[in-house]
């Protein structure tokens, strides 16, 4: 727009009045001209009307960003309060006007940053580059508090020296002292190695060392184990005693070929009433595993025998002399040879048996001398059992009549007598016979000797 006065027409006044005149108005020409342009600088921000060529007046900021250079403004140019946070837009500030490194621990100051001004969602593990948070980042102290989590999920910030209480599935936080807690110890100090414990049925936590009743029953199960899981590194000298094995643990099939030595034995640790019948056999007892100096005076009976459990090959030659024989002990020779005996107050097993439906039977296994009554006539005499061939066997028969008499015995073919003919039985009641019987065949042919008759 033109100018309304024009310093170079004649004005009237003196010479000096009117230089005085031209230089003011040219001066105020120059700085209507530079308000058309808008770089004047009156050294702070103002907002003038703006003169355009159409005559309009528009705001205008007499400053602005595009006539700044870059390096115009600097932190020593700036007074200590010269930029709040009623002066800073919202969203001026954002991470794109940040330069890398921009923002440096020295230049926050001590509280700047606290739990407060960092939104739930504003620091997620995506944001955090791999390794971001070690421990020589946190300063001594940073963890000195608990984080709890209520119903919903939400985390929350336990300060030290408060406890946790536990209701109807949400967490609280309780300040103060643990000195509400109903078990011991109440109190964060010294409680290095113990960990937080919720108790069944309580509404506090306590502090407790992780032991045997911290761990319920059946918690930890083989499934739970890992193969190689434990190792004998990880089990110390006396951590497994009689008292934490139980009755059952251990058994047969849970013990490896060679586990159990004898040095892993202590004195005593094995006796009868840890060992079950059939538990020890001949295959489980090696050559010289018994010896006379380990067995205890009254070990082997004759009930812990069985038939046939003592041979003459496992006994030695003088093995059993008179001085080990007790007495009253049977000795059953098994038709073994009993070589230069000497014998003295012997006696012979006598047996009694009975006519039945006119069979008369002497065996030779119940003894050697028989005493019969007869009560019927015999039709059949057998001698039963007598000793291989080879061997003689001999019996010896009383025969009585009973108080009837008259009763007959039918003699075998089987016995031969002294000139072909067989003895009469006395029939006379109560009369008494003697006879005796040899053989050397197996009991074929039996020799017989009236030894006499009608005894009174």
């Amino acid at each position: 727009m033109p100018s309304l006065i024009d310093p170079t027409k004649p004005v009237d006044g003196s010479p000096a009045v009117k230089a005085d005149l031209r230089a003011n108005l040219q001066s105020a020409k120059d700085e209507i001209e530079a308000l058309q342009t808008g770089k004047t600088d009156f050294g702070h921000q103002h907002v003038l009307a703006d003169v355009t060529d159409s005559g309009a007046l528009a705001s205008k900021d007499v400053v602005q960003s595009e006539d700044i250079a870059p390096a115009a403004i600097t932190t020593e140019k700036l007074a200590a309060a010269a930029v709040g946070g009623p002066e800073l837009a919202d969203a001026v500030v954002t991470t794109a006007k940040l330069v890398d490194g921009a923002v440096t621990s020295d230049k926050l100051a001590a509280a700047s940053v606290t739990v407060g001004k960092i939104g739930s969602a504003a620091v997620d593990t995506a944001e955090l580059a791999d390794d971001a948070v070690t421990t020589a980042k946190l300063a001594h102290g940073t963890a000195n508090t608990l984080v709890g989590f209520d119903a919903s999920g939400t985390p929350g910030e336990v300060a030290a020296g408060s406890h946790v209480t536990i209701s109807a599935g949400t967490i609280a936080v309780v300040p103060g002292s643990l000195t509400d807690l109903t078990d011991t110890p109440n109190s964060y100090l010294a409680q290095g190695g113990r960990f937080l414990r919720a108790n069944v049925g309580e509404t506090a936590v306590e502090f407790a060392l992780i032991g045997a009743n911290a761990i319920a029953d059946g918690a930890v199960a083989t499934a739970k184990l890992a193969d190689n899981a434990v190792s004998s590194a990880k089990i110390g000298p006396d951590a497994v005693g009689n008292a934490n094995i139980a009755a059952a643990a251990v058994t047969t099939e849970k013990i490896a070929d060679g586990a159990v030595a004898t040095a892993k034995l202590a004195n005593a640790a094995v006796t009868s009433a840890k060992i079950a019948s059939n538990a020890v056999d001949s295959g489980k007892i090696a050559a010289a595993a018994v010896t006379g100096d380990k067995i205890a005076a009254d070990a082997v009976s004759t009930t812990k025998l069985a038939d046939g459990a003592v041979t003459a090959a496992k006994i030695a030659a003088d093995a059993v002399g008179a001085d080990q024989l007790q007495d009253g002990i049977p000795i059953d020779m098994q038709d073994q040879l009993l070589t230069r005996p000497r014998l003295k107050d012997y006696s012979e097993a006598s047996a009694t048996p009975v006519v039945s439906a006119g069979t008369l039977t002497l065996d030779l296994e119940s003894g050697s001398v028989f005493d019969v009554v007869l009560t019927d006539d015999v039709t059949s005499l057998v001698l039963a059992n007598p000793p291989a061939a080879g061997s003689a066997g001999s019996a010896t028969l009383i025969l009585r009549q009973d108080a009837t008499g008259g009763r007959t015995l039918a003699w075998p073919s089987s016995i031969r007598w002294a000139g072909g003919t067989p003895p009469l039985v006395t029939p006379a009641a109560n009369g008494v016979d003697m006879y005796a019987f040899i053989s050397r065949d197996g009991g074929v042919t039996w020799f017989g000797f009236p030894g006499g008759q009608d005894f009174s």
